[in-house]
């Protein structure tokens, strides 16, 4: 079976847009909410917990990924009997998970005074919060959640969106009517199992519903069991990389300056991931096409297509990116108040973040597709120690400026050329490499020159927030894109981006007229 990977990614964005503005919106008002009505420090809280948490789900092991790429055979060859193993092992690995995360939640338990610098809010039991919010983490793994496999594997992410959009608007106005009404943070954190739980039920319940042929049932060869070890060895290692990088800022920050600078740095760093989560649709609505493409088609043509598709990433990460970098001072100051600022410096290097770890999003997307995890193994053993000593002297230097300083030179100088390495020397030909990263950096070098113009122009003039948030946006709006025109708009990249965008504008008025 091939899939109709334009139709279906086209599908996928609109409904992961629609997921990402409920992820986005609900957020940013129950933090406003917690800010206003409880203070920073339970920001700092939440974000606290968050980074402990994602170092108890590194025992998922990129299992779930590994098993979908594995998926994607099956799936264009139509082979059942294969999928149904797959899950198989899926559901009594996840089950062995949340075992292990429960036992090494509670060994930690006694332990987490040691990672909090400063008094935690009155009234307020860490360990209970604690227990709330691993309660919430093991949830994801039981309850039939396993079965979402079925839906990325079909690339219909989209099932998955709307699934999530109900549930998690739930979920957050459920919380919102707690600190309104009450302010009782135990029972906010309440809301964070139970809305997994619901989550997890329903795709339960639609993917039996969507594919009653498809039961847990059958064993995998011995064969494809050693492949999907290897796979989940080299997957573990990566996403112990991605934890170092993306956790251990809170942690971090926590350790050598408190819970209150947490809390400000993790504003920013929500508007960063919240615009870098926007990007990611794009990733998980095309992976599982790629990874059909990569069965059918042949090496060229798919070079072909990740050609196109890595233009078209970068130039919306350039817009994405040129946002944050003029916008974000101007809402945290709306938003959040003059006493949560940074530097202006921090807009700057937030808007560098959000390009530098997205201009390579479709270089992974393609990584994943081909399985080349254990591949990418030494890369991610050598990133690790490099991440975790330039954390440890960049926040000496310049506190939380140098925590997202040092994530940058990691990529630009060590992340995207080895990678792009190992994907072009395993799958597109190394002969082609040399050529596609000097491509990059041009990519990487327009944007910055892009930027700082537009950053000019919005800051030519002093005006209040609203107004500055209004004129920016503007500015932002024409003044990238033309200067991107007039860059780009004689190549066949160009032409095919504009025929991405005429159909996904197209897709969303068919939406809106039914």
């Amino acid at each position: 079976m091939k899939l109709d990977v334009k139709k279906n990614t086209i599908e996928n964005v609109f409904w992961g847009a629609i997921n990402k503005i409920i992820l986005t919106v609900f957020p940013f008002l129950v933090r406003t909410i917690i800010l206003k009505t409880l203070g920073a420090d339970y920001i700092g809280i939440n974000g606290f917990f968050q980074s402990i948490l994602s170092f108890l789900n590194i025992s998922d092991l990129g299992i779930s990924t590994a098993i979908i790429c594995t998926m994607y055979k099956p799936v264009a060859n139509e082979d059942r009997k294969s999928i149904c193993a797959l899950m198989r092992l899926y559901r009594n690995a996840y089950r062995l998970i949340s075992i292990i995360i429960l036992s090494v939640g509670i060994i930690l338990l006694p332990f987490l005074n040691f990672f909090i610098k400063g008094d935690v809010p009155e009234n307020i039991n860490i360990y209970i919060l604690y227990i709330i919010y691993l309660i919430n983490t093991v949830s994801g793994y039981i309850f039939g959640g396993y079965r979402d496999c079925l839906f990325s594997a079909h690339q219909q992410n989209d099932i998955q969106y709307k699934i999530q959009t109900l549930t998690i608007a739930l979920q957050y106005i459920g919380q919102v009517i707690v600190l309104l009404f009450w302010s009782n943070y135990y029972v906010y954190a309440i809301f964070l199992p139970l809305s997994t739980i619901m989550y997890n039920l329903l795709i339960a319940f639609f993917s039996k519903k969507l594919y009653p042929q498809y039961l847990c049932k059958g064993k995998i060869s011995n064969e494809q069991l050693k492949h999907i070890k290897k796979q989940i060895v080299g997957l573990m290692i990566g996403k112990i990389n991605v934890v170092v990088r993306n956790s251990l800022d809170n942690v971090f920050i926590s350790s050598f300056m408190g819970l209150l600078i947490v809390g400000m740095y993790s504003n920013y760093y929500m508007i960063i991931s919240s615009v870098m989560a926007f990007i990611d649709i794009i990733s998980v609505s095309l992976v599982a096409g790629i990874g059909n493409r990569i069965v059918t088609e042949t090496k060229e043509k798919n070079y072909v297509e990740f050609d196109r598709l890595y233009f078209c990433i970068q130039w919306i990460t350039g817009i994405c990116a040129i946002c944050v970098c003029c916008l974000i001072q101007p809402f945290i100051s709306i938003w959040a108040g003059d006493d949560f600022l940074l530097k202006d410096m921090m807009a700057i290097i937030s808007g560098l973040y959000v390009l530098i770890g997205k201009i390579n999003l479709i270089g992974g997307v393609y990584s994943s597709a081909l399985g080349l995890w254990w591949e990418m193994r030494i890369y991610s053993m050598v990133d690790i120690p490099i991440n975790i000593f330039m954390n440890w002297f960049f926040v000496y230097k310049w506190g939380a400026y140098g925590i997202i300083l040092a994530t940058i030179i990691c990529m630009i100088v060590y992340d995207i050329p080895i990678s792009q390495w190992i994907l072009f020397k395993k799958h597109f030909g190394s002969d082609k490499y040399k050529k596609f990263l000097f491509r990059v950096y041009k990519y990487l070098g327009v944007t910055v020159i892009i930027g700082s113009i537009t950053y000019f122009v919005c800051n030519l003039v002093i005006l209040n927030d609203w107004i500055k948030i209004l004129y920016s946006s503007i500015v932002c709006l024409f003044i990238p894109n033309i200067l991107y025109w007039i860059v780009y708009h004689k190549t066949n990249n160009f032409d095919f981006f504009i025929s991405i965008v005429h159909d996904t504008l197209n897709k969303f008025l068919m939406k809106k007229r039914k």
